[in-house]
């Protein structure tokens, strides 16, 4: 995955220690694509492209002088859970045993395996999994 995994595990390694839970997989990949972007402002960062016709993905990161980029496919699977952490109110549904979701993931799999074929494209599906 070129430079890109050393990097990951910093960003992961922060969201662990500033936002142990989310809301929704959307706030997931708000906090990730943040940190990356503060990590390296000159990080191109985009939510939700369309890399390819018919496609969606849920990250692209890209290295503009080098012309790498790094296709990231995320999920957020949670268990039932309300409570406060930080002064912030949480109310989180049970997604973890659905069967729907686990073939989700079998399609972001696909997806990213189908544009780490291109040169100087790297690509991971990060499951954040929540579900106890």
């Amino acid at each position: 995955m070129s430079g890109w995994t050393d990097e990951i595990a910093v960003w992961v390694e922060e969201l662990r220690q500033r936002r142990p839970v989310f809301h929704s997989e959307a706030d997931f990949q708000h906090a990730l694509a943040w940190t990356a972007h503060q990590s390296n402002p000159s990080l191109r960062v985009r939510l939700e492209t369309r890399p390819a016709p018919g496609m969606r993905l849920d990250l692209l990161l890209s290295k503009p002088g080098l012309g790498e980029h790094l296709a990231l496919e995320l999920k957020y699977l949670t268990a039932a859970w309300a409570g406060v952490m930080d002064n912030e109110r949480f109310a989180l549904l049970s997604q973890g045993a659905q069967d729907i979701r686990a073939y989700d993931v079998v399609k972001d799999i696909q997806r990213v395996e189908q544009l780490v074929d291109q040169p100087q494209w790297s690509g991971c599906l990060a499951p954040e999994d929540d579900s106890g």
